[in-house]
């Protein structure tokens, strides 16, 4: 593991993420004009997703998994795999 990766991993231990269902990075459509796809940092726990716009500080938001449902897009919307 790099040294980045070992910090990242230390920082989540000690952010209580150690029970985290999926950790990684996801990419996000942003609300603006342009809708941009950005990088984020995401830790699905029992409680949400939670996303990072930088890993090593506080997240940036929650998105309650609490009564949630997730539906499959069509790649050919988005013209991207993997889109919920």
């Amino acid at each position: 593991m790099s040294k980045k990766g070992q910090n990242l991993f230390t920082n989540l231990i000690s952010n209580n993420f150690i029970n985290s269902n999926a950790v990684g990075y996801l990419e996000k459509k942003s609300e603006s004009w342009f809708r941009e796809w950005t990088e984020k940092f995401c830790v699905l726990t029992n409680v949400g997703l939670l996303y990072y716009d930088d890993p090593q500080k506080r997240p940036s938001n929650l998105f309650p998994s609490i009564d949630a449902s997730v539906t499959e897009v069509s790649e050919a919307t988005y013209r991207r795999k993997y889109v919920f």
